[in-house]
C-alpha cells in the first residue's frame, strides 16, 4: 500500500471522507481535504543511510468558516500524530499554518484552509 492511499484511509472519517490528491474537484462543496507530497529522502544516521524512506505530505483542510477548518486541521493532527501501520512505521507533524483559497474570487465563496506538514516514516 503505497504511503498517499495509507494516508486516505486513515483520514477517510473526516470531512465525510472528502480527501483528494492535490485539489477537489470542481463543484466540491463542504468541509474537505487535500494533500500532496512536498518532499522525501532517505532517513540517516550517524553511520550513514538506515535504508527508511521518509515522505513529507502537506495536507490541506478547507473549510466556510475559520472555526470549521481549524476544527478540521486539530482532527488531522490528532490523527496522524504517532500514526503506525502496516506499512507506516510513524507520523508526526513537522509544520502547521494558514492557507490563502487562491481561487477566490467575486463568484466564488474563499474557503478557509489551514495546512498540517506531516513527516511519514515507511517501507
Amino acid at each position: 500500500m503505497s504511503v498517499e492511499t495509507a494516508l486516505v484511509t486513515l483520514l477517510s472519517d473526516l470531512a465525510s471522507g472528502q480527501v483528494y490528491p492535490r485539489v477537489a474537484p470542481p463543484g466540491t462543496s463542504g468541509d474537505y481535504i487535500t494533500y500532496t507530497s512536498i518532499g522525501g529522502e532517505d532517513d540517516y544516521s550517524n553511520d550513514g543511510a538506515d535504508g527508511e524512506p521518509v515522505t513529507t505530505i502537506q495536507v490541506s483542510c478547507w473549510a466556510s468558516t475559520e472555526a470549521a477548518a481549524q476544527a478540521l486541521q486539530a482532527a488531522v493532527i490528532a490523527a496522524v500524530n504517532g500514526w503506525s501501520a502496516a506499512t507506516i512505521h510513524a507520523a508526526f507533524v513537522s509544520g502547521r499554518g494558514d492557507l490563502d483559497d487562491i481561487r477566490a474570487d467575486a463568484l466564488t465563496q474563499a474557503r478557509y484552509g489551514k495546512r498540517v506538514d506531516v513527516e511519514i516514516y515507511h517501507d
